[in-house]
């Protein structure tokens, strides 16, 4: 199966990292990926200032992957919850034709719109564990605080990917790199990115609390947005001292470290908070 490839802005801005290494991983695991030309952001920023103009850009984005024939495969949990949410939308005839016509300016129709996957949809469910299980090269065998986020699962009656409370697919996912997943009691909590803009000490708030909760129980942080990851790597790093910070990798990063894909090629160079530590103690440094 071939993919449309939509990255969304923090991934092709503030969080080239994740891109690197989700292209890096699915090369190796012979996914094909095609990016999807004259894509824009999904909508979703816009979404409680003009519901019109959210759908119509995440429409756009739905339109130019129809005509590549291909399912979207998104990176950001953001992007993930916009594009389904649209997609349920645009399953009511009145909607679509209104939808139609702001897209005829640019010669786009939505007809029969594809289906969209978060890149761990894809690796769970599509490619599948125990296929993943094989690929791998070097069990790393840390300890992994996991962060779900909000939209990868909520609302679950919208997504059907996994359980917002019991995010088992995700934790096989960790597990599948041989590292364990542990337990601990922030992990449901919100990443605090939608607060930045309004209450930024809450937002603060938020990722010190969660970083305090973990640091002394895991080796690493790890999220599958990058806006989750944005602001784990950038407030932890602007508001603790070195030694209260963990390291944040992209869930691409953990995998490509499984499959053994270079360091390079999966972008830490691009991380904030200091990884050499943990690459040194995998002998990668």
């Amino acid at each position: 199966m071939s993919y449309a490839f939509f990255i969304g802005c923090t991934s092709a801005t503030r969080e080239i990292n994740y891109e690197l290494s989700a292209k890096a991983v699915l090369e190796e695991l012979g996914v094909d990926i095609e990016y999807i030309e004259g894509q824009s952001c999904c909508g979703l920023p816009l979404k409680y200032i003009s519901f019109e103009s959210w759908l119509t850009l995440a429409s756009r984005n739905i339109a130019l992957a129809e005509a590549m024939n291909k399912p979207i495969l998104v990176l950001c949990s953001g992007c993930y919850k916009s594009f389904k949410e649209a997609l349920n939308l645009l399953s009511k005839p009145e909607i679509k034709k209104q939808v139609n016509e702001k897209l005829s300016i640019e010669g786009l129709t939505i007809r029969s719109p594809p289906k969209v996957l978060h890149i761990a949809e894809l690796l769970h469910d599509h490619y599948g564990v125990d296929k993943l299980s094989n690929k791998v090269k070097r069990k790393l065998n840390l300890k992994i605080a996991l962060h779900p986020g909000c939209h990868i699962a909520r609302p679950l009656d919208l997504i059907r990917f996994d359980n917002p409370e019991a995010p088992l697919k995700l934790e096989k996912l960790i597990e599948v790199t041989g590292c364990t997943s542990i337990s601990y009691r922030t992990k449901r909590e919100c990443c605090g990115a939608t607060l930045a803009g309004i209450d930024e000490e809450a937002s603060k708030h938020l990722v010190t609390r969660k970083i305090r909760d973990v640091k002394d129980k895991a080796e690493a942080l790890v999220t599958f947005c990058p806006i989750c990851h944005a602001s784990y790597d950038v407030i932890q790093k602007a508001a603790l001292k070195q030694e209260e910070q963990i390291p944040v990798l992209h869930y691409t990063q953990l995998l490509g470290l499984a499959l053994a894909i270079s360091v390079e090629k999966l972008g830490f160079n691009y991380n904030r908070v200091n990884v050499k530590p943990l690459l040194e103690k995998l002998g990668l440094s």
